[in-house]
């Protein structure tokens, strides 16, 4: 490093080369420019005599300075000069690096990163070294000590500060310091004896400690002034801040309790005037379900609404996220728990007193977990059905007990509740999970009310396993089954019942038995409170909601097995991979944790149960960063104050070297007889026609989609556009430029070997240009490719044949070159697999047998499509997975392949032919 005032030299080694210019100046003197040769004819006789007295011709003094400056201005750009603006920019001691790389500074990465990069150019100018202390919170101390970074040469800072990206959980600043000074030792002391320098690339957010739900939220500002107070006794402390209005959003639901939408609210860490917000509800493949735009008054801090969807929406809902904020506090990931099953009540009629039925008292539990719905047991059949509940039915006659037992056996779930009916019926019902005495059990009385039966806590065999028995829940009659059945195995059609809940004295409260493919439950008590106050308690909504899982499927096993993860948010809010560092997490801590990095946000499950697990409902209300003590500075993530001089000097190294090629084209004569044809040749266009602007998909080959105006959709067929154009270039020798979307309407078509339009119901309607433009495309050799989408009528594609005067079309045979323009392949795959692919029947002599179109409904471009930066695939493939989406680039190298280069494969179909004639 050499500083001279403000100018300084990163690479000061290479101003050595400046010594060299004066032995450049000798030979540039010294070596004449290329003499003109002028030929003439009547001196030939003269051309073998030789001149004895010669005069050298030297390089003039002025293009010598030309080129000296040349070679100066390279060889101090190779030096890396940069002029600090009003202050010396070179670190004068080490350096301590402090990141927030928390969910919170996701918004803000780009911004981070770049002050990162900054402060590791200014590390390495000065040669100080540098340590990086992330804050994001870690498995454990024990692990956060021994990952502790230690001091480490500029040189490396840069690779570290690149690796370094956003978790997506709370930091833990005070943990991360004492990890630090727990494994800094001597290198710190060290780095503060020569005067350590603090940054905190701050997340803008007051310290967040993760809460469980429902948990007030403790006061945290003086964790953040016990932070800063030991940052002050390392060295001084610069502070960067993002701006007050770019401080992420958090999103939050509150479930319905009365059957209703689900409430959502976007709250901000700071009232900062009026601000919009959208809502985006997207299913499991990344379509756009619903959104819904709101708007911060001025003086708020959080803003709610109620998104109604369509029951078949809500079943596909999979991802709720606050459009534009790209972290995991701004998602939350949707299951089957915010679904509401079918769930149907038969109960009788009690006018008298409709709130102490038993019927009442189940619909208030149900409602949160499920769509409610009440009638006769024939009415409630006639419609798609999880769990019924039978309320104190007695016998059924014969047909309806008979209906009811197909449907079970064919996967429903039959919940029954003891009363007085039921315990006059008593007997062997096929449809009761044991067989039951006649009459009832009175259990204590008036006068020994402490002596009622009480639950006894869950085997862990039972899906209510995990669930805290209250200690006040008292069961006072209920109905008993017959001894020896009471679930460890029965006479008869009994066998494989089971106990799910006892009494303290061990007698059976609920019973189940497997039944065909469903299950026949009975609670043998009441479903209101007239034999037991378990119906005024939470455990009874609890027991209710493991019910209905069962009877979506989720076994008792299932529900009290312990969760792995299966695919987590990264800091960005984006679903991948599990970390290394996931665990185990037990079932009945689920409710319980936090997301952190033993456990975090994402989907958690075991078997076929699916959990989603998110972070924003731990993270309370996120407030901003309290007020900075006085000693400590302020700074924004603005561009570096360093102004770099090295593409300065490229610039005029390249525009003297330009200048230098002119003069000595000039001195050639090369010059004037290049600019006499330039201005002939301008003369002899003059005036022959009006200039006209090339288009730049004229000059280079590129693939282009149809535009339909659904953003989303339009984005679909660009990225894939993108991703195609990528495996083409890799594979083939094939060179295409970025695709372009186009509008038929509008713009020329000519330039395209083939059209990606991408059928949307409603949005395939043309006008009279358009349909001008496709039929003179078609006429000319282009193809057009239609990806029918998901829920586009049949009569759509019909339609758009009879407007563009197209033929019928027939399916791609097997040996149709799709299938062997480049690849040999047996299927036509996209992000779906099995449709038919239909292509307009050709003839070889014209549009030399290549098919003006080619339709299909697999999804291609969804299979294709990449994110521009990563590279990476951004929408799933099924059901073949990552094998199919590489079928479906071979089949868009094959469809590339096809309509670049015409029938050319086809001349194999005649190589048998042609090798008989030649008799080999």
């Amino acid at each position: 490093m050499l500083t001279l005032g403000a100018l300084s030299f990163a690479v000061p080694g290479a101003l050595v080369a400046l010594g060299a210019l004066p032995v450049l100046w000798y030979l540039l003197r010294a070596t004449p420019p290329k003499p003109r040769r002028i030929v003439f004819p009547p001196l030939q006789i003269l051309a073998g005599l030789a001149d004895r007295d010669r005069v050298a011709v030297r390089t003039p003094w002025w293009l010598i300075v030309l080129r000296l400056s040349l070679a100066g201005a390279l060889i101090l750009a190779a030096a890396e000069p940069f002029l600090s603006e009003g202050k010396d920019s070179d670190l004068e001691s080490p350096l301590l690096i402090v990141v927030d790389d928390g969910w919170a500074s996701a918004k803000n990465w780009p911004l981070v990163r770049t002050a990162l990069a900054r402060l590791s150019d200014e590390a390495e100018r000065s040669g100080q070294p540098a340590l990086l202390l992330p804050t994001a919170a870690r498995a454990g101390t024990a692990e956060r000590a021994a990952a502790a970074p230690v001091f480490v040469p500029a040189g490396r800072l840069r690779a570290l500060t690149e690796s370094l990206e956003p978790k997506p959980w709370t930091v833990d600043r005070v943990g991360a310091l004492a990890a630090l000074k727990a494994a800094g030792g001597e290198a710190l002391r060290q780095a503060q004896a020569a005067g350590l320098a603090v940054i905190w690339l701050a997340d803008g957010l007051a310290t967040t400690t993760p809460m469980e739900p429902g948990q007030k939220r403790a006061d945290t500002a003086s964790a953040d002034r016990a932070f800063l107070a030991e940052l002050q006794r390392l060295g001084p402390v610069t502070v960067y801040l993002p701006e007050p209005a770019a401080l992420p959003l958090t999103l939050a639901r509150v479930p319905a309790r009365d059957g209703g939408p689900d409430t959502f609210t976007v709250s901000r860490p700071q009232a900062l005037g009026p601000a919009p917000a959208r809502v985006r509800l997207v299913d499991d493949e990344g379509r756009l379900l619903a959104s819904v735009d709101l708007a911060f008054p001025a003086d708020a801090r959080s803003v709610s609404e109620k998104p109604r969807l369509a029951a078949e929406w809500r079943a596909r809902l999979n991802r709720i996220e606050v459009a534009g904020e790209g972290h995991a506090g701004a998602v939350l990931l949707a299951d089957q728990r915010w679904q509401r099953p079918p769930v149907g009540i038969v109960a009788p009629a009690d006018a008298d007193q409709p709130l102490l039925a038993g019927a009442y008292f189940l619909e208030r539990a149900l409602e949160p977990v499920a769509e409610v719905r009440r009638g006769t047991i024939e009415a409630l059949l006639q419609r798609e059905l999880t769990l019924m509940i039978l309320v104190d039915a007695g016998s059924l006659d014969a047909a309806t007990e008979a209906t009811v037992r197909a449907w079970v056996e064919a996967g429903g779930h039959l919940l029954r509740f003891a009363g007085p009916a039921l315990a006059r019926a008593g007997g062997r019902d096929v449809l009761l999970p044991v067989p039951v005495r006649a009459g009832e059990r009175a259990i204590g009385g008036a006068l020994a009310w402490d002596q009622a039966g009480r639950l006894a806590p869950f085997e862990a065999e039972s899906p209510f396993y995990g669930l805290a028995v209250p200690d006040d829940v008292v069961i006072r009659r209920q109905i008993l089954a017959e001894p020896g059945t009471d679930g460890g195995g029965a006479a008869g059609n009994f066998d494989g019942g089971a106990t799910w809940a006892r009494l303290t004295d061990g007698t059976p409260l609920v019973t189940a038995r497997a039944l065909g493919q469903g299950r026949t439950i009975l609670v043998h008590s009441t479903a209101n409170a007239e034999w037991t106050n378990l119906p005024l308690s939470g455990l009874f909504v609890a027991m209710l909601e493991r019910i209905v899982q069962l009877g979506r499927g989720t076994g008792p096993a299932e529900l009290a097995a312990p969760l792995i993860p299966i695919a987590t948010l990264d800091g960005f809010g984006r679903l991948g991979p599990p970390p290394a560092s996931a665990e185990v997490m037990a079932a009945d801590a689920f409710e319980h944790l936090a997301p952190g990095p033993s456990h975090p946000p994402g989907v958690w499950g075991s078997g076929g149960r699916r959990l989603a697990f998110n972070l924003a409902p731990s993270l309370g209300d996120p407030q901003p960063l309290g007020d900075l003590p006085v000693a400590v500075s302020r700074a924004t993530y603005a561009a570096s104050p360093v102004l770099a001089l090295r593409p300065w000097l490229l610039l005029a190294a390249v525009s003297l070297a330009i200048v230098d090629l002119a003069v000595s084209l000039r001195l050639m004569g090369v010059l004037r007889i290049a600019t006499t044809a330039a201005l002939a040749l301008a003369m002899l266009s003059r005036g022959s026609a009006a200039a006209v602007e090339v288009p730049p998909a004229a000059l280079e080959t590129r693939l282009a989609f149809v535009r339909t105006g659904d953003a989303r959709t339009d984005q679909v067929s660009r990225d894939g556009l993108i991703g195609l154009t990528r495996v083409v270039n890799l594979r083939t020798a094939a060179a295409l430029a970025a695709p372009e979307g186009v509008n038929p309407e509008t713009d020329e078509l000519a330039f395209y070997p083939f059209l990606y339009w991408p059928l949307e119901a409603g949005r395939s309607a043309l006008g009279a240009p358009g349909r001008q433009r496709l039929k003179a495309y078609l006429e000319t050799g282009g193809t057009i490719v239609f990806d029918v989408g998901p829920g586009v009528p049949q009569g759509e594609l019909r339609r758009l044949a009879q407007i563009l005067d197209l033929p019928p079309l027939e399916p791609a045979a097997d040996d149709h070159l799709l299938h062997r323009a480049y690849y040999l392949l047996h299927d036509l795959p996209g992000r779906w697999t099995g449709e038919t692919v239909w292509v307009e029947p050709v003839d070889e002599r014209v549009n030399d047998g290549v098919s003006r179109v080619v339709a299909g409904s697999n999804g291609w471009a969804g299979a294709w499509a990449i994110d521009e930066t990563t590279l990476k695939p951004i929408l799933p493939v099924v059901p073949g997975g990552e094998r199919q989406r590489e079928l479906a680039y071979r089949f868009g190298i094959n469809l590339v392949m096809y309509v670049l280069t015409g029938s050319y494969k086809a001349d194999q179909i005649h190589l048998p032919a042609i090798l008989e004639r030649l008799g080999r």
